[in-house]
């Protein structure tokens, strides 16, 4: 999964999800089922922002990604 986050001239935020080679509007069902499929979170493209910005967004993802597998291992657990 990869997404583009990208700070319009008004400082609104945007993101794009890719889906195969298409992208689309954000949305957190299609994340989500993308990352139940195949966990993996490509690196994001970023246009617009600073590198603190950008490193809380790779912590944000990584925690998530972090939850899909432990809800993936306790299913498989039970």
């Amino acid at each position: 999964m990869k997404l583009i986050f990208t700070r319009t001239e008004n400082g609104d935020i945007n993101v794009l999800i890719q889906k195969g080679t298409t992208t689309e509007a954000f949305s957190y069902l299609e994340m989500l089922k993308q990352l139940l499929d195949n966990n993996v979170i490509d690196e994001p493209d970023f246009n617009g922002f600073e590198e603190i910005e950008k490193e809380k967004i790779k912590e944000l993802l990584n925690k998530i990604k972090l939850k899909i597998d432990e809800a993936e291992d306790a299913n498989i657990d039970e």
